[in-house]
Formats: structure tokens, C-alpha cells, sequence
């Protein structure tokens, strides 16, 4: 909403659902007439779809929404579609997808790759997301001290007025309500494998 966009139309489907084509079809809105063409795109009122799904459901959901014409979408993802295997099987439907992760090895913040060769040299192996988020903890704990928190509402004080950190998720802060703010990188895919599509911005 902040960026102007809005939602027009939902579409449901039972968990463990093996047959998706009712839902696609609610999205079309009868425009569909499966063409099965990489080009036609079915009349819609919408530019994008968001699918909050596994990776295994979202390798037959993006054929099916092939099939029923909705050829150029955006497709919104969530971190779990970042598998090589869905990459690989469906990357052709994927090319416009927009996918955010909170860390990733693709990453080309200096941040980011000063913690992830130093989390490999002492533990040999590379460091996911909760690793990251408990190294940015660290950061923004080891700040507040610094500042002369001494206490549980000095720190909470600390935290909520200190930053933008420079973590290794991205320049992250803390709002009022304690809420952590940060900018996810965002990813897409390219010729069966994902590529960096934008990282967030640097703090000031």
C-alpha cells in the first residue's frame, strides 16, 4: 500500500491440494483460453500474484497459471522458493520472479561477505539466515553497551534510537515498538539458477 500497489482478487486452495486449475481459473476470471503459449496473455486486471507456497506445490501452481494464459506475470515469492531444484524445473516461468531473502551467499555487501568468510573459517561451513540475525544481534547489543546501556530500559532505549546498523542482513534498526526494521535483498532467476536482483541500501 505504502507503494501505491493494491490487492484486486485472492484465490484459495484446500492444503494438499493436488489439482490447482480452480484457482487459476478464479484468477483469469473465465479470460483464459489456454492458448499454452509463452506470448498470449489472458485479459486481467492485475500485474502481479503472490503465492505463499512450498516449493514443491509452487512446481505445478506456475505451469498451471501458464496453461490458463497468465504468461507475464510478476510472480511474488517467499523464501521458500529458493531451491535449486524449483529454480532448475521452473525457471522458465520464473524470470519476472521477485523473491526476498535475509541472507544469501549471492550477496555483494562488504558486510555481508566479511561475515560469511569469517562464519566459514571458524565453523567450515556457510552461515544461513538465523546465523545472520544472530550476528546482527550481536552487533546492535555490543552498540547499546557502548552507549552506556546498563540496564534492561537503557538498552531497550539504546536499541530503539541507535542505527541504522551496518549488519550482515543489510542496514537494520529498530522502531519504537522494538519492531526490527531492514530491507530484504531481493532475488530473481535467470537461465535455471538465481542471480541478485537488488540488495538493500546502504546505511547512512
Amino acid at each position: 500500500a505504502r507503494l501505491g500497489a493494491r490487492g484486486v482478487r485472492t484465490a484459495a486452495y484446500e492444503p494438499g491440494a493436488a489439482n490447482w486449475a480452480g484457482a487459476v481459473s478464479q484468477l483469469t476470471g473465465g479470460g483464459s483460453i489456454r492458448r499454452a503459449s509463452t506470448t498470449y496473455q489472458a485479459p486481467v486486471d492485475f500485474e502481479a500474484v503472490f503465492i505463499p507456497d512450498s516449493p514443491g506445490n509452487i512446481g505445478q501452481i506456475l505451469p498451471q497459471m501458464a496453461y490458463h494464459d497468465l504468461t507475464r506475470m510478476v510472480y511474488l515469492g517467499t523464501p521458500l522458493w529458493l531451491t535449486k531444484e524449483l529454480a532448475q524445473t521452473n525457471g522458465r516461468y520464473m524470470t519476472s520472479s521477485i523473491i526476498p531473502d535475509a541472507f544469501n551467499s549471492l550477496s555483494e555487501r562488504r558486510e555481508a561477505a566479511r561475515f560469511r568468510t569469517a562464519f566459514s573459517r571458524a565453523y567450515g561451513h556457510d552461515p544461513d539466515q538465523f546465523a545472520a540475525y544472530g550476528y546482527d544481534a550481536g552487533l546492535a547489543i555490543a552498540e547499546a553497551l557502548s552507549r552506556g546501556a546498563g540496564t534492561r530500559a537503557e538498552m531497550v532505549r539504546a536499541l530503539s534510537t541507535g542505527g541504522p546498523y551496518p549488519g550482515a542482513t543489510g542496514p537494520f534498526s529498530f522502531d519504537q515498538e522494538g519492531e526490527y526494521q531492514v530491507q530484504p535483498m531481493m532475488l530473481t532467476v535467470k537461465d535455471g539458477a538465481f542471480i541478485l536482483l537488488e540488495e538493500p541500501a546502504r546505511a547512512r
